[in-house]
């Protein structure tokens, strides 16, 4: 019998986590094949520090999550919401997966950690669209990112 599909081996809190993760993948599938149609525009913003991943060979995804991500920039921009607002939201995620990881609720856990790696990349791209980047807000950053 194939492990991944017995509920007795996750029990109901497992199957209904799995079932979720894989919803997520399909979707960022969905969305990828929907971003190569669309032009695969790059990210200005990924170019201008010289981001990578893999050595360049998986570029593709970095500038499709971030071309996914800008809906979110703009929406959290029309909202008022700041690059401060998206650091403290992930330093209470970051403190929400310790805490989750403490009582054994690890897909939980998962989720706000990947949540806080969001988080954190919200905040510098809402303070370059909004030019608000300052001296500052690098230095808090950096520092929440450390407990993050």
């Amino acid at each position: 019998m194939c492990w991944l599909c017995d509920a007795e081996y996750f029990g109901r809190g497992g199957e209904m986590a799995l079932r979720l993760f894989m919803s997520v993948i399909l979707a960022a599938f969905g969305s990828m094949a929907v971003y190569s149609f669309a032009g695969r525009r790059r990210d200005a913003d990924v170019q201008s520090k010289s981001g990578q991943l893999l050595g360049g060979r998986a570029d593709f995804v970095l500038h499709w999550f971030m071309w996914l991500m800008e809906p979110v920039t703009r929406t959290s921009i029309r909202l008022g919401l700041t690059a401060d607002f998206y650091n403290w939201v992930g330093l209470v995620l970051g403190v929400g997966s310790g805490v989750l990881i403490a009582f054994g609720h690890l897909e939980l856990a998962g989720w706000s950690i990947a949540l806080s790696g969001v988080a954190d990349i919200m905040d510098g791209r809402v303070s370059r669209a909004t030019g608000k980047t300052s001296v500052y807000g690098d230095f808090i950053d950096s520092t929440l990112d450390r407990y993050i």
